[in-house]
């Protein structure tokens, strides 16, 4: 066995999937509802549904605008500029998430059409998005609800629609107040749209967006100006109210000492009922529901869990951060385990969002030591615990570890701190492939991805560039040369300092998992990144890589 190239193999890089988390997973979503006359039209002009096509063009990161730029402005008044600000619309507050079997259809399908290693970035995807409405947190639940009209539909017809979106049977931690409503209108370009327009603000009191029938550029220039003009602002304005109501009275000594007065020595008791019917948030009762395992939507906690949501959806993950760790002490003082889990899951993500940014400093190895031994590892433990055994949400923990171990190769390639995460990064995935062991049939596309996914990562193992090879030099006869001296190995400036055996060997397994799936002329490109030519003794490996690592 010698080592064949230097260079590290090839796969998504994990900046990449850091990217596609931002924008499938902590991305706002708008709650999409339109009226029949629109619905009509669209599926005549556009042959499609008036949601997938929201949902094409509200992802501006894939669809931009020529210029198009979002400025942001943090809690701390810092004014910060991205390049997208990708929506998720949906037509309904309920959902559910891709089982184990029905990715494996999907990827499946993908790869009749070709594989590649843009696969492991789809299955990525598929993973951590999904519509789970849960009460723990915030990231599925809407942020904005816009009704779609045709400029021929009354003023009562749209009123009708609102009255019965308010009226739906919401659960008790959804916040219907938090919900910045909107209209838009399609209209041909030759009809006059202001004064429908302003009815609608004269009698509904709402703003709205116009958008031309005859051209999908308008459609994407018009989302632009929502995201702007009215759903940023309506964000932005929300965080500081509820900072300056909720977050800083929790942070002052005078409010510690009497929140601590009133847990121990507070006999008052009110009934659930009650605190389902107040909104008030200075009631001095507990607002945690134990039977269903919720907060209502109006106390305190429930509201600053929201809070650090938002903000992390306007990627302030300080910001974020700080208050994860600040609530997390409720919940646990509350035993409300699921809260203390989803928020611990949010520590680790925002922490390791905010140190993978390209504006961090390199963190030293107390940062570090902190980072992975106060935070990472104990975090880990407990929420794997709650989600899997006293939950059973193992979707979660699935979503959170594959979450966890991009954001850690991030850090990796970020800052050359292989040696430091590496063994985390083995220990979650290969819980990943042993949860997927109980779900999938014998031969898995998603194992095989994940197999590739730790060869990627041991292949990426090194303390800095690679060296290049030298050119051999020659050298002067000398008199009396030692039969016997042993001569240096070729690659001997790079010895001891990669893990190109271990990252070989990862892509083994998961060729041998795709042999069950496809034809091995399909898997050429898991064979090149295997950076290790095998002495071909063995009778798996040389069935398996005789064909494509002859000299």
């Amino acid at each position: 066995m010698s080592l064949k190239s230097m260079v590290p193999p090839i796969g998504v890089s994990p900046f990449e999937t850091r990217a596609n988390l931002l924008n499938h997973r902590f991305s706002p979503v708008i709650s999409l509802e339109a009226s029949e006359t629109i619905q009509q039209i669209i599926q005549q002009q556009h042959n499609t549904t008036i949601l997938d096509l929201f949902k094409l063009y509200g992802d501006n990161h894939k669809y931009p605008i020529p210029n198009q730029q979002f400025k942001i402005i943090t809690n701390q008044l810092i004014t910060k500029s991205y390049p997208s600000f990708p929506l998720r619309f949906v037509d309904t507050l309920t959902g559910d998430s891709t089982s184990i079997p029905d990715m494996e259809t999907e990827l499946y399908k993908q790869c009749q059409e070709g594989v590649g290693q843009e696969l492991y970035g789809q299955m990525f995807n598929h993973m951590v998005s999904d519509k789970l409405l849960l009460s723990f947190e915030t990231f599925n639940h809407p942020i904005s609800q816009v009704f779609v009209v045709n400029i021929h539909d009354s003023i009562d017809e749209l009123r009708n629609m609102i009255v019965l979106f308010r009226n739906q049977n919401y659960p008790m931690y959804f916040q219907m107040n938090d919900l910045l409503f909107h209209v838009v209108i399609f209209y041909e370009q030759h009809e006059d749209v202001v004064g429908f327009q302003n009815e609608i603000k004269t009698k509904l009191n709402l703003n709205s967006t116009v958008i031309q029938l005859d051209t999908s550029l308008d459609i994407r220039y018009k989302l632009n100006e929502y995201i702007v003009k009215h759903l940023i602002p309506h964000i932005q304005l929300k965080i500081r109210l509820w900072d300056d109501l909720y977050l800083q009275p929790k942070k002052s000594i005078t409010n510690r000492f009497i929140s601590v007065s009133k847990r121990f020595f507070n006999n008052n008791s009110t009934s659930d009922s009650q605190l389902a019917s107040s909104t008030s948030t200075t009631s001095t009762t507990n607002p945690f529901n134990y039977n269903e395992n919720y907060y209502y939507k109006g106390s305190n906690q429930q509201i600053i869990r929201k809070l650090a949501d938002w903000a992390l959806m306007l990627n302030d993950f300080k910001y974020a951060y700080t208050i994860y760790d600040l609530i997390k002490k409720d919940f646990s003082q509350d035993k409300a385990w699921i809260y203390v889990a989803s928020t611990q899951e949010m520590c680790i993500i925002s922490l390791l969002l905010a140190q993978t940014d390209t504006a961090s400093v390199i963190p030293d190895k107390n940062t570090l030591r902190k980072i992975r031994h106060d935070i990472i590892e104990p975090f880990m433990d407990n929420l794997t615990y709650t989600y899997k055994s006293r939950f059973n949400y193992i979707q979660l923990n699935r979503r959170c570890l594959i979450i966890v171990v991009e954001l850690l190769l991030c850090m990796t390639e970020l800052y050359n701190l292989a040696y430091w995460w590496i063994d985390l990064i083995e220990l979650y995935t290969t819980q990943l492939i042993e949860e997927i062991d109980h779900e999938s049939k014998q031969h898995s596309i998603i194992k095989a991805l994940f197999y590739e996914r730790l060869g990627y990562s041991f292949g990426h193992y090194y303390g800095g560039d690679l060296p290049e090879q030298a050119e051999p030099t020659e050298e002067k006869e000398e008199e009396d040369v030692n039969p016997d001296k042993l001569l240096p190995p070729i690659h001997n400036s790079i010895i001891g300092l990669t893990r190109f055996r271990k990252s070989s060997l990862w892509y083994l397994l998961s060729v041998r998992e795709w042999l069950g799936i496809l034809d091995r002329s399909k898997l050429s490109f898991i064979i090149e990144n295997i950076r290790v030519r095998y002495t071909l003794h063995d009778s798996v490996i040389k069935e398996i890589l005789t064909d494509n690592l002859t000299e």
